[in-house]
């Protein structure tokens, strides 16, 4: 007697790496919302307020003194420029960073595949996020 097997074959391990991804896209959304009221702490504010002042009309290395090169004067201008001065605009410009950053990192794994791309841009996301408020847009995170 022939015995009908009417489940699908299951494979185990494709179900547990988008199990794993789906935990880390819940876990992502979750760190997401919960950072909508950071506030900018750290070299941030040094940076922002340098900006602000060039902004203004002040020379950076004649009028201001900082250690840093121009481009991170740049980036913090656009940013007021575009997103405004306010905490939250920073927070909306630190999270199209991460978008931009997480798009390069699924450029880069584009040979290795989907779930590789999808992981790669949430493990970093993830752990971007979940280093607090204290990794707002820092140079390193930047560069």
């Amino acid at each position: 007697m022939k015995h009908w097997n009417i489940l699908p074959k299951i494979d185990w391990c494709k179900l547990l790496i988008v199990l794993g991804i789906t935990a880390l896209a819940i876990e992502f959304f979750q760190a997401v919302y919960t950072s909508r009221n950071w506030v900018i702490v750290h070299d941030a504010p040094l940076m922002q307020y340098l900006a602000q002042i060039m902004l203004q009309g002040a020379v950076p290395y004649r009028d201001t003194f900082d250690m840093n090169f121009p481009v991170t004067y740049l980036i913090h201008m656009s940013e007021q420029l575009l997103f405004g001065e306010s905490d939250f605009g920073f927070r909306v410009f630190d999270l199209v960073w991460l978008a931009m950053t997480c798009t390069g990192i699924a450029l880069v794994l584009q040979k290795e595949g989907r779930m590789a791309q999808i992981s790669g841009a949430l493990f970093f996301a993830c752990y971007h996020l979940g280093m607090g408020n204290l990794q707002m847009a820092q140079r390193d995170y930047l560069m």
